[in-house]
Order: C-alpha cells, then sequence, then structure tokens
C-alpha cells in the first residue's frame, strides 16, 4: 500500500500548551462603595450673621447662641412643628414664626408651615441662653372642615304697649269732668245758701248745716222696687254749729253718692262701655308704680301722668 503522505510543515509555530488549571477559585474582583445619596435638607439658611445657625435633614436651630445672629431659615415643603429643645431670653431673643414671636421657653410646637414660609430669629447684644432645636413632621397643611352657620336665635324682647290717643283722652277727660263735676257743686250750694234761703228767717248768729238721713235699717225698705229711697239733703236751722266749705262739699259729694248707690241706673250701650273702659283704665293707671305725679288744683284729687 501507499504509504500517507507527510504533512506538509505550517509557516505559523506552534503555540505553548496552557498552564494547568489551579486547584483554587480565583477572587472576584472588588467593587467600589457605592456613595450614599445626599439629602437636602428640609430648611434653607440665609443671613447676615448665622453663627450658631444651622440647618439639619428635618430640622433647623441655633445652640448656645452668640449676641446679634440674624438667620432665616425657610421651609422646602409644608409640615408640622415639633419643639426639641427651646430657652432663649424672654422678650429679646425672639423666634418668629407665621407674624407670632417666641421667647423665654414657650416655643412653636405643633404649629403647620407651608412650602416658602420663612421663619426669622434674631437674638440682641446681651444675654444668651441654650438655644432652640425644632424638627418638622412633613405633611400638608390640614383644609379646615366648612363651618356651617346656624341662623341667629331671634331673643325675645318685651314690648311697652303704650296708651293709645283715644286711652290718654279718656283719662284727661275723667280728670276734667271729676273738676268740672267739683266747681258745679260748689257753685250749686254757693247759690242755694246765699239766694234761695229766706233772709227774713235767719237770725244774726244762726249756722247752716247740711244733714244727710241714715239709711234706713234692714227690713224697712219697700218691696215695690219701683219706690226709690228719699235721700234727699234738708237744710235745717242748727245753732252752735259751723261747717266749712269743704265739709259741706263732702256732704254733698256723699248725698249724690248715696243716690248713685241706691237708685237704679239706666245707661244706654255705649255709656255702659264707655263706664267700663273707664273703670279698665282706671285699674290700670293705679297700679303704675312709676307714674309721674303731677300738682291738682284740688288737695284731695290725686293726679298722675300716664303715657
Amino acid at each position: 500500500p501507499t504509504p500517507a503522505p507527510t504533512p506538509v510543515p505550517t509557516t505559523t509555530p506552534t503555540q505553548a500548551p496552557s498552564s494547568a488549571p489551579t486547584s483554587y477559585p480565583s477572587q472576584s474582583p472588588t467593587q467600589s462603595p457605592t456613595p450614599a445619596p445626599t439629602t437636602t435638607p428640609f430648611f434653607s439658611l440665609s443671613g447676615s450673621n448665622t453663627t450658631q445657625c444651622s440647618v439639619s435633614e428635618f430640622c433647623f436651630s441655633s445652640l448656645d447662641y452668640s449676641n446679634n445672629e440674624k438667620c432665616t431659615f425657610t421651609a422646602r415643603e409644608s409640615g408640622s412643628l415639633s419643639v426639641k429643645e427651646f430657652e432663649t431670653e424672654l422678650s429679646t431673643d425672639i423666634l418668629i414664626v407665621g407674624g407670632e414671636e417666641y421667647s423665654g421657653s414657650s416655643g412653636p410646637d405643633g404649629i403647620w408651615i407651608q412650602a416658602g414660609h420663612t421663619i426669622t430669629w434674631k437674638s440682641n447684644a446681651k444675654t444668651s441662653r441654650s438655644g432652640f432645636r425644632i424638627c418638622v413632621t412633613p405633611g400638608d397643611v390640614p383644609t379646615q372642615a366648612p363651618t356651617i352657620s346656624l341662623p341667629p336665635t331671634a331673643t325675645p324682647q318685651l314690648t311697652v304697649k303704650s296708651p293709645s290717643s283715644a286711652e290718654t283722652m279718656t283719662l284727661v277727660g275723667a280728670i276734667g269732668a271729676s273738676l268740672f263735676l267739683l266747681f258745679l257743686i260748689s257753685a250749686l250750694l254757693i247759690y242755694y245758701f246765699y239766694f234761695q234761703l229766706p233772709k227774713g228767717n235767719q237770725k244774726p248768729n244762726q249756722k247752716l248745716a247740711v244733714i244727710v238721713p241714715a239709711d234706713k235699717p234692714n227690713g224697712t225698705e219697700s218691696k215695690d222696687k219701683n219706690l226709690q229711697p228719699d235721700i234727699e239733703a234738708n237744710v235745717l236751722k242748727s245753732q252752735n254749729i259751723s261747717l266749712s266749705d269743704e265739709e259741706i262739699d263732702n256732704l254733698e259729694l256723699e248725698r249724690i253718692a248715696n243716690i248713685i248707690r241706691n237708685e237704679e241706673q239706666v245707661y244706654s250701650e255705649e255709656e255702659k262701655k264707655a263706664i267700663r273702659e273707664g273703670k279698665e283704665f282706671y285699674e290700670k293707671c293705679k297700679e303704675l308704680k312709676d307714674a309721674k305725679k303731677i300738682e291738682s288744683p284740688d288737695s284731695r284729687v290725686e293726679m298722675k301722668m300716664v303715657q
């Protein structure tokens, strides 16, 4: 058989065999550490003298503050303030939140702020204190529930009714009628005594008296209702009795009262209505405690002014 041909030599050198594999696995490459993400503080800080003022993630502070500090903290978001420390010089080293001033040991705890809200801190040139540290809980400012307005409750008012012009005229008329009746009785008595009595039968020192008979005893009245008791006054001569004008007037008024009391009075419906309204109005006026008294031409007549 024909022998196999000799292979043609290659011109490229033969590579050396690879080294034997190691018995231990090679170490994985070391990765560089990932840098921690940077967080922007909740507040930004500005001012002309921010010596001890500082801001952190959710807090702002000025601990052991110096004199003449002037710092402004501006909120980036909305949230509620929570006081961690607060001690400033009262009324001189002041923290201003929402237009309200805080100093001493009273800080703005629980106050809500909005994004863009500024908080101002300033200290004077004298005594300082331990300062403050205030943090915030982010969140939207709560919306207040709508207020339901109820209609106002009507307050009961006491209305005092003023007497009508008719009632006032009735009172004036009643007073005028009383005065006129008194004047008329006086005039009749004077006329009767001086013009009607016979002059010749009177003695020089004779006195006059008006005598009204007493009421009849019970059981002596006439059974006939149409008969009226005879109570007319008799003018008798009486020695050693002198009556003043006032006594004469009283006796005559008593005589007229007996007539009204003992004799049936007949009135029309209109007169009855006037008498009833007059009595009602009189009772109302009599009960008034603060009615102003007015001067009466007759001391026996009491007059009040009623409005």
